[in-house]
């Protein structure tokens, strides 16, 4: 089940920058992940019951609507 779009993550930033380098070998600034993955973000879900799913069995598919809001966040 997904529950919520996942905002910008400034930890996860903050971790890049202090691994990675950009291709001409400078440093990152903690904030370029947030910013180079806005409106690139993925969804947070949850496995409600965990099993297999096998060929023939039933699932419930629901295709997930990108919120108005975000669009007016990418310029």
């Amino acid at each position: 089940m997904v529950a919520e779009f996942n905002p910008p993550c400034l930890d996860m930033g903050t971790r890049i920058a202090e691994t990675m380098t950009t291709r001409s070998g400078a440093s990152l600034q903690n904030s370029e992940f947030s910013k180079a993955s806005k409106s690139l973000r993925g969804l947070v879900g949850v496995v409600e019951i965990a099993g297999i799913i096998n060929a023939g069995d039933t699932v419930e598919v629901s295709v997930y609507e990108h919120p108005s809001w975000l669009a007016r966040t990418a310029t």
